[in-house]
């Protein structure tokens, strides 16, 4: 998919490693997770300087 790989080229060049979620049906769980952040981040204790991270423990394969 053209869209997948212009998107997935973007991502490499700002510095991050893209994560293939499926197909767009999944994005509806992504906003959620954008509303904690945000709360996290703007509404918690600390300030807005909050990062998250995805990490792979182990191997596929």
């Amino acid at each position: 998919m053209r869209i997948g790989i212009l998107g997935s080229g973007l991502i490499r060049d700002v510095g991050f490693d893209p994560v293939d979620a499926g197909p767009l049906r999944i994005a509806r769980y992504t906003e959620p997770f954008t509303l904690l952040i945000a709360q996290l981040a703007y509404e918690g204790d600390e300030g807005p300087e909050l990062a998250y991270r995805f990490e792979r423990f182990g191997s596929n394969g």
